[in-house]
């Protein structure tokens, strides 16, 4: 793995548009995997710490109202890790060989003096790309623009490693795979990591669990409510911002995710109490 890092550092430093010849699949494989762990590495080692060291003073939203549909986990599959792999591969990495209809364009010469130039450009475009995942728009946030899309510039560079020392198609197939990573694997352990609310007392016992996905089939939203007073809520497959949205009118702007809410109280409770309760457990 030592070997395969000290390549790409070399492909970073000094872009060549040269393959590696005589690769068998298994070797290959290597140099996919060994980019995988070094991704994982940095992310969870580096730049996760660093996004929660941001997050105290600039609060980072990609999406502060879910989209039910596309949130789903048959969407999620199609669209963000085999449709988006595609298409971005396309757009930033597919020209990064003098081949078919590039060589018409450029003498070898002339290649061979922008291929590098080419190679950077193809990274910093695919990490700015991705500032449109997020909704922040303050001075602080484009400051710390570099920081927040590191992921992406460190994965601009083995994806272009991959498509250039082997070809297109081992670019998407990492790209692929590490959209997959984020969305079934790193994703989900976030939200295994959030522990469900649940209170019982004399007042009322609430029960409150974030979901990963969408499910559209699932979606319940009943509310027992008078005298502004909440006596029994049940909610399934609604996010956290909708339900704020719906009861209070308030528009919430942080990062939005699905929940079930399962709340009951003889009395009732100020509805004000409810919703101090939800904004807790959002924040948390």
């Amino acid at each position: 793995m030592k070997q395969i890092i000290l390549e790409l550092l070399k492909f970073i430093k000094n872009p060549e548009d040269k393959q590696l010849e005589n690769q068998s699949l298994k070797n290959k494989l290597k140099y996919l995997f060994a980019f995988y762990l070094f991704e994982i590495v940095i992310v969870f080692l580096i730049i996760l710490p660093i996004h929660a060291l941001i997050s105290n003073f600039e609060t980072i939203t990609t999406e502060p109202r879910i989209n039910y549909e596309m949130n789903s986990l048959l969407l999620s599959l199609a669209l963000v890790v085999f449709l988006a792999p595609i298409i971005e591969e396309i757009a930033f990495r597919l020209i990064l060989r003098r081949k078919g209809i590039i060589k018409y364009f450029f003498s070898e010469k002339t290649w061979h003096k922008i291929f590098k130039y080419l190679v950077y450009a193809s990274f910093i475009t695919f990490g700015i790309i991705h500032l449109s995942n997020y909704e922040n728009t303050s001075i602080v946030f484009y400051l710390l623009s570099p920081i927040i899309i590191l992921s992406q510039l460190i994965s601009g560079f083995t994806l272009a490693f991959l498509r250039v020392k082997f070809n297109f198609y081992w670019s998407v197939l990492s790209h692929i795979f590490w959209n997959f990573t984020i969305v079934f694997i790193i994703q989900p352990i976030d939200f295994a990591l959030r522990t469900p609310y649940q209170t019982n007392n004399s007042e009322y016992n609430i029960f409150i669990d974030a979901k990963v996905f969408s499910d559209i089939d699932r979606q319940k939203f009943k509310i027992d409510s008078a005298n502004n007073k909440i006596y029994k809520v049940d909610i399934q497959d609604y996010s956290i911002n909708h339900i704020l949205d719906s009861i209070y009118k308030f528009k919430r702007k942080e990062e939005d995710f699905v929940i079930d809410v399962n709340f009951n109280s003889k009395k009732g409770i100020d509805k004000n109490q409810f919703k101090e309760i939800l904004i807790k457990y959002a924040e948390e």
